[in-house]
């Protein structure tokens, strides 16, 4: 949410056309068309499904010339996590490590290395320490080989984990983050009736957007290490409440889109 490593804003936009639209597979120009919808260009889009695809979040297939995308990845995981309401999985009763070492000669591997980590749920407790809530570090074999990254755990006592999660993943200032989302978004419901069907595809998109930044922030972090009252239910109620209003007319225009595509019969509904 505040660092680039963590969450793009554009990445949000495939999971999203593909949740409004319900289907499982998409053919490139009618996600890219979607996508257009809501904001930059159709050059900017491709490059947008580009980098995805380059870093494992998209997967991508050819019928032809045409290409297929579906989620993959942390991003499918994500994206799994908050259609079924936001909720982590329970507690291994670990915080598992990644323990590093590198020099400032190989900074860009470093860097590149810490980005991938922490896609996939790691925080920093300390320069050279990360520490997950599950171990993902197959996900990072290559890299870990590479850099002589050394996987670990902390076997400890769930108030140790609780203090260690609240200073590596922020959580003052993320609950604080959480508690202005859900003024945001009640507020947002008395004004959102009446759209029409693509105003009310973009504005979905629009409240749901700072939903998945907040989700994606918190890495997958489970309810045993959470402070007490935190607001995750209450924002996902919210969601709840928004999509109730938003939802059917915003699904209505995404089919209305596929429907008149030429590559109609390359999407796979759900």
């Amino acid at each position: 949410m505040r660092s680039p490593s963590r969450y793009y804003p554009a990445f949000d936009k495939p999971p999203f056309c593909l949740a409004v639209a319900d289907v499982t597979a998409i053919p490139g120009p009618i996600l890219i068309d979607l996508m257009t919808r809501l904001d930059l260009t159709e050059s900017a889009n491709r490059s947008v499904l580009n980098r995805m695809v380059s870093r494992g979040s998209l997967a991508l297939s050819r019928t032809g010339r045409v290409g297929v995308y579906r989620l993959a990845g942390h991003l499918l995981a994500n994206f799994e996590r908050i259609r079924g309401g936001g909720q982590p999985p329970s507690w291994d009763g670990r915080l598992h490590a990644l323990i590093y070492d590198t020099s400032e000669t190989r900074r860009t591997a470093r860097e590149r290395f810490r980005a991938a980590a922490m896609r996939v749920g790691y925080r920093s407790l300390r320069p050279g320490v990360l520490v997950s809530p599950s171990d993902q570090s197959s996900a990072l074999s290559g890299q870990i080989h590479e850099l002589g990254v050394m996987p670990g755990f902390l076997d400890t006592d769930v108030d140790t984990a609780r203090a260690i999660a609240n200073r590596a993943w922020s959580l003052g200032r993320v609950r604080e983050e959480g508690e202005r989302l859900c003024e945001h978004l009640e507020a947002a419901v008395p004004e959102l009736s009446g759209l029409g069907a693509e105003s009310a595809f973009r504005r979905l998109h629009g409240l749901i957007r700072p939903v998945v930044a907040w989700t994606v922030e918190l890495g997958g972090l489970p309810a045993e290490l959470m402070p007490e009252h935190w607001p995750g239910r209450r924002v996902h109620q919210c969601l709840a409440d928004i999509h109730g209003v938003l939802l059917p007319s915003a699904s209505a225009f995404a089919e209305e889109v596929i429907r008149a595509s030429p590559y109609l019969e390359l999407v796979e509904w759900r």
